[in-house]
């Protein structure tokens, strides 16, 4: 997959995170096929296939400040894209030859007092889209056919800043902009309230299972872990001890005149559950850690992945569907994506046959 390298642009600080001089903002891999969308710094969402074309390029003069984007579950062409003005639902036709399409091909989902948009989270089945704003406390649940919108809110709340929807489905992880955190059953839509001692979660991923929670906060180079078979974790009725457990530390090490590590940006779990890449606030570096979810929760470091000399990474995702282990992008500050593969030669019991060569673009 080929891409075009987009230009320095100057530095950008999203509402959900730092993304320091890069031109690009974010970037959601398909689900199900072969096509990422980038968010860029002129507020454009660029479409880039498998086989190096660039498709659409969506934007509105209204769609400002874009913060995030991602597809919809089992959608080939429907995108979501948040920003100043609300959420914008594209619908990306990929046979109709169009290079700029009209407004008319997007939905704007907006409700007063719930702007900017800082994150969005579509359910795995796509019937649902989740919102939230650092601005209101309230997260907003869409049924984006009908326009229509429920509301989860708890007194005394801020705003919010991270949404995470496991993959079954069945919990959808919330971050306020402070200690707080809520983990929602999404089948009886009750959630169960958590608090750090300090600070605010920075960021946060599920295996893909849904059984165990990483996250990491603003204050401590720590990955955290809860997970549904502890005592009480995401069980509201449950009398037994909550306990988040720290399992990786993250603090700064130095070796060979080489720093890595530090406070926890951006965490991504693979769709598989064998890895997990970390992204560190002031460190050039991006760690990778293999995982094992079953029987217990096992990690380990495995490599650290750099850039060209003054780069620095900003932006991670591990690629829906690639069949062979699994495959990392990583924007950097440079405005050049990189895609990182691991590719297995033998089952995952056994050590893996990592690709150590990447591709550049």
């Amino acid at each position: 997959m080929s891409f075009v390298e987009l230009e320095p642009h100057t530095p950008i600080v999203s509402p959900l995170r730092n993304v320091p001089f890069s031109n690009i903002k974010c970037i959601s891999w398909h689900p199900h096929c072969l096509k990422i969308a980038v968010a860029c710094s002129d507020d454009t969402v660029r479409i880039y296939y498998d086989n190096g074309s660039v498709g659409p390029i969506l934007k509105y003069k209204q769609q400002r400040n874009i913060s995030c984007i991602e597809w919809r579950p089992l959608s080939f062409s429907e995108i979501a894209v948040g920003c100043d003005a609300g959420v914008y639902v594209w619908n990306v036709d990929p046979f109709v030859a169009i290079t700029r399409p009209t407004i008319s091909n997007a939905t704007l989902l907006h409700h007063e007092n719930h702007v900017p948009i800082v994150s969005l989270a579509w359910s795995p089945r796509g019937d649902l889209l989740a919102t939230c704003s650092n601005l209101d406390s309230t997260v907003l649940v869409w049924n984006v056919e009908m326009n229509e919108n429920s509301s989860l809110k708890r007194p005394g709340s801020t705003g919010n800043h991270i949404m995470k929807w496991c993959k079954s489905g069945a919990k959808l992880l919330i971050t306020a902009c402070g200690p707080k955190f809520r983990v929602w059953d999404c089948l009886l839509w009750e959630s169960e309230l958590w608090e750090i001692n300090s600070g605010e979660i920075a960021a946060a991923c599920w295996s893909p299972c849904g059984s165990v929670l990483l996250f990491a906060t603003s204050e401590e180079p720590f990955i955290y872990y809860l997970s549904s078979t502890r005592a009480s974790a995401f069980n509201t009725k449950s009398t037994g001890p909550n306990e988040a457990i720290p399992i990786v530390d993250c603090s700064k090490i130095e070796r060979n005149g080489t720093i890595v590590g530090g406070l926890v940006k951006d965490m991504e779990w693979d769709p598989e559950g064998r890895h997990v890449a970390v992204l560190f606030q002031n460190t050039n570096y991006v760690a990778i850690f293999r995982t094992k979810v079953h029987p217990v929760l096992q990690i380990f470091a495995s490599v650290f992945i750099a850039g060209a000399p003054e780069e620095s990474p900003c932006l991670i995702q591990f690629q829906k569907n690639f069949k062979h282990g699994a495959c990392l992008t990583v924007a950097w500050s440079s405005g050049r994506l990189q895609h990182f593969p691991i590719v297995y030669s033998v089952e995952f019991e056994t050590t893996p046959n990592y690709s150590l060569s990447t591709s550049l673009f």
